[in-house]
């Protein structure tokens, strides 16, 4: 996909990859797999939430944990109506 990519932007030539030597080719290589590192790299930075979002995931996790406590003391049986 990024020798792909490489090739319709004109970065390389067909003709230039089959003539040229296998340094160049080991570079584009070693370039490829540079950008997939560091691609990897900050798809994990983007997953970790900062400072404040932590705060407010923690948060919101105490709110599930209450709602879920009072639950109990506010469910229905089956037997009770809403009177209308």
């Amino acid at each position: 996909m990024i020798i792909t990519g490489l090739l319709v932007f004109g970065l390389i030539d067909v003709a230039d990859v089959t003539k040229s030597s296998r340094f160049d080719l080991l570079l584009i290589l070693i370039i490829c797999v540079m950008l997939g590192l560091i691609n990897k790299f900050f798809h994990y930075l983007l997953r970790a939430p900062t400072l404040k979002g932590r705060l407010v995931m923690d948060d919101i996790e105490d709110f599930k944990s209450y709602l879920s406590e009072k639950s109990s003391y506010l469910k229905f049986s089956e037997t009770q109506k809403v009177k209308q």
